[in-house]
């Protein structure tokens, strides 16, 4: 995950983070960790097709500082100008440097294709820039090798902006050198371009690949526009009344010996409700993104109804080796088994209370999920879409 290697992460709280082009997660969830989820993530993606997977993907990292939304990466510039830390665009590409793979067959791509795609990756890195804040980061990267859609793109930002951006050289960043070209046929590009990165797959052994680290230095002289507006409670969220969320709270301690709002504090966390769901929602994402419409946010705490709560598997998943007790561990044999889906019929020690949910954990300690004890079993609750 180059691209995010390159990002410089403050100690602290790691601020507010952009991903322009986000499914399916993997470089969103590397921004996260990288982050340690102190900050907050913004992924969007323009495909509602790939929303699910994206989706999917933070709620089994277990994600809480982070939302997603679904729109056109090249207005969020516009809509957010100076907000964010840093950002990233990991460009849609013709995916040249992953061509030799079993899936994505070698297939010519015409200069229409390219240059069409080069427009739009500008365009894109452009919002990014905008979004940032002056002394903010932008990465941009694609898994191409075509020098239109990589030092070509660089190329026309420099020029267009001049002294209000800059490359940062990232050479001591990798162990060998991989410096971007300046010249393409008859085409001359900016010297600064250079000291982006090209990964050649015959010399490092790895897809081909392009990145470069921008700072924005000055603000850009760019319009704004007002970002679409749909406020949480016309989609049914509203604040977990203080009462329930003491009884959950309450119940959480007893039977787990976990401290919610010790949690809630440490990731900057306030409690929501929709319906019977109750939700840890980010802090950050309720001050300049409270009115974006979102695809997803925070993550699921569990679920509240006929006087009952019930934690998530997600939830459970994340924040299970903080709890204290309320553990059943399962061999080898049955945590292999449980991974399937399947209920453990055979005894369990710890699982004696019936009707109970059980937090469900390997010998080692890792959580598996949860189980809850019947008369003849333990019954795996494990999310259907992960057994």
């Amino acid at each position: 995950m180059v691209p995010v290697e390159l990002f410089d992460f403050p100690s602290g709280d790691a601020g507010l983070t952009l991903d322009l082009a986000a499914s399916p997660g993997g470089k969103t969830t590397h921004l996260i960790a990288r982050g340690r989820d102190s900050g907050f993530v913004l992924a969007n993606d323009s495909s509602a097709g790939r929303i699910p997977a994206l989706r999917v993907v933070l709620q089994n990292w277990g994600a809480v500082n982070s939302a997603i939304c679904q729109f056109p990466g090249e207005k969020l510039g516009g809509w957010f100008t100076e907000v964010f830390d840093r950002a990233l665009i990991d460009a849609p590409c013709s995916m040249q440097g992953l061509r030799t793979s079993e899936s994505h067959a070698t297939r010519p791509v015409t200069e229409k294709e390219s240059l069409s795609l080069a427009k739009r990756q500008t365009a894109l890195l452009t919002s990014a820039l905008q979004a940032v804040k002056v002394g903010g980061q932008v990465v941009y990267s694609t898994c191409t090798l075509l020098p239109e859609e990589d030092e070509g793109v660089v190329d026309a930002v420099l020029r267009k902006f001049g002294k209000n951006v800059r490359i940062v050289n990232v050479a001591g960043k990798l162990p060998v050198s991989a410096a971007g070209i300046t010249q393409n046929g008859d085409q001359q590009y900016l010297s600064d371009v250079e000291e982006s990165l090209r990964l050649w797959p015959h010399r490092l052994g790895t897809a081909g690949f392009f990145a470069c680290l921008f700072e924005k230095t000055a603000p850009l002289e760019l319009p704004q526009q007002s970002a679409p507006a749909r406020p949480l409670e016309r989609a049914g969220f509203v604040y977990t009344a203080y009462a329930l969320e003491a009884k959950i709270s309450q119940q959480l301690l007893q039977d787990y010996g976990f401290d919610l709002a010790a949690t809630l504090a440490q990731y900057d966390l306030v409690l929501m409700q929709r319906y019977e769901k109750i939700i840890a929602m980010p802090q950050k994402l309720l001050g300049p993104f409270g009115e974006l419409p979102l695809e997803y946010a925070g993550l699921l705490l569990g679920e509240a109804s006929n006087n009952e709560f019930v934690l998530s598997h997600e939830w459970v998943s994340r924040f299970g080796s903080r709890f204290g007790s309320g553990k059943v561990y399962l061999t080898d044999e049955q945590a292999e088994n449980w991974l399937k889906g399947e209920d453990c019929f055979e005894p369990v020690a710890g699982s004696e209370e019936k009707g109970k949910v059980f937090i469900v954990c390997r010998q080692d300690g890792l959580v598996l999920g949860r189980g809850k004890a019947l008369k003849d079993r333990l019954k795996n609750l494990l999310l259907r879409r992960l057994a």
